[in-house]
């Protein structure tokens, strides 16, 4: 029926595919390159003249588009645009990688626009702002995104923080079988309750696909989250004992050099759920993101000062009663993961 949109096809065009998304040492390796050139970094600032008019053209598209749902063509230009905002504009990059697919946020404007059942998507960053802002305080909204490119994308939202949008792993199609696994398991699951059900073995088989599970999971723990496994984990409600002990962390991250928003992310919330070895990983990459400030990623003596700082502000056994509370993690996994 439609053959393009403008910049970005439905079906093949002769055009050129949009920029890949860069994995973790991509986007390294890349900064180091744009650093000799003279140029601030990459992302938005780090454009050529040709790549910003493809980038603005993107946006004119889905703005005129947004409202239709062909797969390939959404999940193409959001996964293209949210790459590029990642770093600078996470809000925007998070709005987009969930506008790409988001089945939860979908049911969440579903419930908020009764009188207009027809369109169930955030028309623009205030309303999907509006929604996030309305999670309930102890829910956490993640998403796992697979890209054309295979880059593995994590996009975690809460009702009071800026989002987190990072790129964690470069999948290696020919040689990570964690997807191959998952979709037996679920091609097994379907199969165990076909038909006549054998009563006898019907729970030797239910033990075994848990046990594949659990060790599927494993993997996807170490071998595609790795560090990034706390982001994972939810975050609770703040009472006002708790909240001052995140004032005097975040005061130690802002003399750092990191920016009062990204301070909160990564202060005390985080600082209590992650081992030492994730968390000191997760500053350096927080201050690369912010390099501007840094100048580099944050070197091994500071990044050990605050670690040992935030270790004396905020005592594990003065959130013993934060940490016992229930918290809640909604997971979004890509199809395609």
């Amino acid at each position: 029926m439609f053959q393009c949109f403008q910049a970005f096809g439905i079906a093949k065009n002769g055009r050129r595919s949009p920029p890949k998304s860069p994995s973790r040492e991509a986007l390294a390796n890349q900064a180091n390159v744009y650093r000799s050139q003279g140029k601030k970094g990459i992302g938005i600032s780090g454009m050529t003249e040709a790549e910003r008019n493809d980038f603005n053209q993107a946006r004119i598209d889905f703005k005129a588009y947004q409202h239709l749902f062909f797969s390939e063509w959404r999940r193409r230009i959001c996964h293209y645009l949210g790459s590029y905002l990642a770093e600078e504009y996470p809000w925007y990059a998070a709005w987009y990688f969930l506008e790409s697919r988001a089945i939860y946020l979908r049911q969440l404007v579903r419930l908020r626009k009764i009188g207009s059942m027809e369109d169930l998507r955030f028309k623009d960053i205030v309303e999907f702002k509006t929604a996030v802002r309305a999670l309930p305080t102890d829910f956490t909204l993640v998403q796992l995104i697979v890209d054309e490119q295979n880059v593995l994308w994590l996009v975690r939202c809460g009702y009071d923080l800026i989002p987190i949008v990072l790129p964690l792993t470069k999948i290696n199609v020919g040689k990570d079988d964690i997807s191959h696994r998952m979709y037996n398991i679920l091609l097994e699951n379907d199969q165990s309750v076909e038909g006549n059900v054998d009563k006898r073995n019907f729970w030797i088989v239910r033990d075994q696909l848990n046990n594949k599970l659990e060790n599927l999971i494993s993997d996807v723990e170490y071998k595609w989250l790795d560090k990034f496994r706390v982001l994972l984990i939810p975050f609770g409600n703040i009472n006002a004992e708790i909240e001052k002990n995140l004032k005097a962390a975040k005061e130690i991250l802002k003399n750092a050099g990191f920016s009062e928003e990204r301070g909160k992310v990564i202060s005390a919330r985080l600082f209590l759920h992650a081992y030492q070895d994730d968390y000191k990983y997760l500053l350096s990459i927080f201050s690369f993101i912010e390099r501007e400030t840094f100048g580099n990623p944050i070197n091994a003596n500071l990044n050990e000062r605050v670690y040992q700082n935030l270790t004396k502000t905020c005592p594990e056994t003065f959130f013993e009663a934060y940490l016992k509370e229930d918290r809640f993690t909604v997971l979004i996994v890509s199809p395609v993961c």
